[in-house]
């Protein structure tokens, strides 16, 4: 746990760990009444730290759960303890999956962080290294490519990047349903030549939007062979890209490095977003309607999770695109979990 006190950008701070059963005082009327409010309407933040937003006057934790008082501002689809029994976990995944050929027959992993198939390409991390190249800008302005690593990740359009096109990506993460993979020649063209093992999440966060995205996915998977799946306990906003870090955390890589995992920018437009992949979407709606401060507490009960899952899993995980103009996590967290010299020098 992050010790009692701990400031992020002097604005965002831990006032409560179950560690020490103690409320800091914020400084603010009215703040041990609002306290009480939080816990009332999150039981379970009683065991976890509890952040204040000075700015904002607000509480959260990592026990805003989906389905919730929390809504948009959630992190988790649920407790530690009810993720494999809730309405999102095992059964909901084996449910899901059943049309899935090549994949409803894979042995699979479930206990109280994550549900993934178990590919034999994937079994033997530990020790080894993996790179996770996701959509943000940061992808252009790293030179991730001059660093070595055991695997290489990536996800939906990357194929659309030069840097990446044209390397062997070793597990593809695909969103169920996205465009029509069986259509998408370049996409089928690079599966071809690579054979990667292409991944999807078995739970998209909308379930009528799932039974029609499976129906694609079940399509795929009936010509394709190296397919897996998985679904994570974490559901934050910020996207794909912090699953995928859960993800790999949790089948046991041991060095985590990430690039293009940055947020959203305030300078954007629907239609023209910061993106490596492909640019021409929309601002996600949660961002339009939230901004950056709601993208911080994400970001940063995200950053803590990992931190709690690094202790128990012993994982390192580099963030490459830390210096880069639009990344959140950088910029909440570069001075506490700088880069190494050798990899800073070298990207």
């Amino acid at each position: 746990m992050i010790s009692l006190g701990y400031k992020v950008k002097n604005r965002y701070e831990v006032i409560y760990t179950p560690h020490d059963k103690k409320f800091k005082d914020p400084g603010i009327k009215d703040s041990l009444k609002f306290l009480r409010e939080y816990v009332r309407d999150f039981p379970d933040s009683k065991y976890e730290n509890i952040w204040i937003d000075h700015h904002a006057k607000l509480y959260f934790s990592q026990a805003q759960y989906r389905d919730s008082l929390a809504g948009k501002d959630h992190h988790f689809v649920s407790s530690k303890h009810n993720f494999l029994e809730c309405r999102y976990g095992e059964l909901y995944c084996r449910e899901n999956i059943k049309e899935w050929s090549n994949l409803k027959e894979q042995d699979y992993t479930a206990n109280e962080e994550i549900i993934y198939s178990s590919h034999e390409k994937i079994r033997n991390c530990h020790n080894k290294s993996v790179l996770i190249v996701c959509g943000g800008p940061s992808t252009n302005s790293v030179d991730w490519q001059n660093l070595e690593y055991d695997h290489i990740w990536s996800c939906n359009h990357f194929y659309k990047n030069e840097k990446i096109a044209n390397r062997k990506i070793d597990l593809v993460v695909l969103a169920s349903g996205l465009d029509n993979i069986l259509e998408d020649q370049n996409l089928l063209e690079y599966i071809e030549e690579y054979n990667p093992v292409v991944s999807f999440e078995a739970e998209q966060g909308h379930p009528k939007v799932d039974r029609i995205n499976y129906e694609k996915t079940a399509l795929f998977c009936e010509s394709y062979k190296d397919v897996a799946y998985f679904n994570t306990r974490y559901r934050g906003q910020p996207g794909l890209g912090l699953r995928m870090l859960a993800y790999a955390a949790l089948v046991g890589f041991k060095d985590i490095h990430f690039v293009g995992i940055d947020g959203r920018s305030g300078i954007e437009t629907d239609g023209d977003l910061l993106h490596a992949f492909d640019g021409n979407k929309n601002i996600p709606n949660w961002y339009r309607k939230f901004g950056d401060d709601f993208q911080e507490r994400q970001f940063i009960i995200f950053w803590e999770y990992m931190m709690e899952l690094r202790e128990q899993y012993d994982f390192n995980v580099y963030n490459l695109g830390q210096d880069c103009e639009h990344n959140v996590l950088g910029k909440l967290f570069k001075d506490a979990f700088p880069l190494p010299e050798y990899t800073k020098r070298n990207i």
